[in-house]
C-alpha cells in the first residue's frame, strides 16, 4: 500500500493533469506549441509502459524500481533547476518532464499493481488489493488538488520537493520490496507468512 502512495505523490499526476500549466509557466507561449509539446507526455508514457512490459520479468521489479525512482528524482531536480533558470527554462523543463515519464513508465507506473496482485495471501487478496487501490486513487487527488497551488506559490521549488519524495521512494524500495522475479505465488506468500 506504500507502494501504491508513493506512485502517486512522487508527482506523475503534477505531469499528467498539468502540464500544459508548466509549460506556460516557463514561456511557451503559443497554444499550439504546448499543444505539442505536451502530446510528448502521453506518447512516452505509452511507449515506456510497454518497454517495462517485455522488461520486467526479465530485470525483475526491484531493479526497475530503484532505477526508476533514482532516475525520477534526477528527472525532478533537473527540471527544478530549469525551471528557475533563464537559460534552460521551457525546453529544461520539457526534456525534464518526458524524462520523469521515461523513468517512471518502466517502474512506479506498472510496478506497483503488479506487486499488489503478488504479495498479499490469497486469502485476503481481492480486498487488499482493493484498499491499495483505493490509496491510490485517494494520493491521485491529493496531489491533483494541491499542485496548482504548489506550481503557483513555490514555482520550480515544487519539483525539488517530488524529487525528494523520489528519493525516499527510493529507499523504501530498498529496504521494504521483495523482489517476486521467478517466484510463484505460493513462494510469495511463503516469504510474507
Amino acid at each position: 500500500m506504500s507502494l501504491a502512495f508513493l506512485s502517486q505523490i512522487t508527482g506523475i499526476d503534477s505531469i499528467v493533469y498539468y502540464t500544459p500549466k508548466a509549460l506556460m509557466k516557463v514561456g511557451f507561449q503559443e497554444t499550439s506549441s504546448v499543444f505539442l509539446a505536451s502530446l510528448l507526455v502521453p506518447v512516452t508514457l505509452m511507449i515506456f509502459t510497454i518497454v517495462a512490459m517485455f522488461t520486467i520479468d526479465k530485470y525483475g521489479l526491484r531493479p526497475l524500481l530503484l532505477i526508476g525512482t533514482c532516475g525520477m528524482g534526477l528527472s525532478f531536480i533537473f527540471v527544478g533547476f530549469s525551471f528557475l533558470s533563464t537559460t534552460l527554462s521551457n525546453y529544461g523543463v520539457l526534456t525534464g518532464l518526458v524524462m520523469f515519464i521515461i523513468f517512471f513508465s518502466i517502474s512506479l507506473g506498472p510496478i506497483p499493481w503488479l506487486y499488489m496482485s503478488e504479495v498479499f495471501p490469497t486469502r485476503f487478496r481481492g480486498a487488499a488489493v482493493s484498499i491499495a487501490t483505493n490509496v491510490l486513487w485517494i494520493s491521485n487527488f491529493l496531489i491533483a488538488q494541491f499542485f496548482p497551488w504548489m506550481v503557483d506559490n513555490l514555482k520550480g521549488t515544487s519539483y525539488f520537493i517530488f524529487a525528494a519524495i523520489c528519493f525516499i521512494t527510493f529507499i523504501v524500495v530498498w529496504f521494504l520490496i521483495d523482489e517476486t522475479k521467478g517466484k510463484s505465488l505460493e513462494e510469495i506468500e511463503k516469504i510474507w507468512d
